[in-house]
């Protein structure tokens, strides 16, 4: 064994070393080239912390907490958008060809057992002062109800079909 390659390690904690232990035993090596290669793939990733002040650390982690929830709004935007375009027809006085039900309509109505209006409006993610969508949610309904695929009780709309 050649002595100059040797590095000593202290594991944080007995708790940790049997952790790594057990983890090298799982991938069938020796702890040695599991170290190894933990630490070869933390450096390829970039992802490495080593060396890094952890107010920086911290401040990253900030960062894309933030990141991730303007993207999460932005996403949201975008659904209802999308929502919106894919209700066009169903706004529209004169309906004619082939309309296609909101998909998260009939998946909340499948799920969420009898349901009220309003309950059934937070579920689609729909504000009840938006005339324009709840009158499209509105002819949804009647159109299901009319395809005999819901009914409405006291208890709200059921599915049925």
């Amino acid at each position: 064994m050649d002595s100059s390659r040797l590095i000593r390690i202290y594991a944080p904690s007995c708790e940790y070393k049997d952790r790594y232990l057990k983890l090298a035993k799982e991938k069938r090596v020796t702890l040695s080239r599991f170290l190894i290669s933990a630490i070869e793939s933390a450096l390829d990733d970039g992802q490495s912390t080593v060396g890094k002040h952890p107010g920086e650390i911290a401040e990253e982690l900030f960062e894309l907490r933030e990141e991730l929830e303007r993207t999460r709004l932005l996403l949201g935007r975008y659904e209802r958008e999308l929502h919106k375009l894919r209700d066009i027809e169903w706004a529209k006085d004169d309906l004619q060809g082939v309309l296609t039900h909101d998909q998260r309509l009939i998946e909340a109505l499948k799920n969420k057992g009898p349901i009220h209006d309003s309950q059934l409006l937070d579920a689609l993610g729909i504000d009840m002062r938006d005339i324009d969508q709840v009158k499209i949610i509105s002819r949804q309904l009647g159109d299901l109800e009319e395809f005999g695929l819901i009914a409405k009780g006291s208890r709200g709309w059921k599915w049925l079909g």
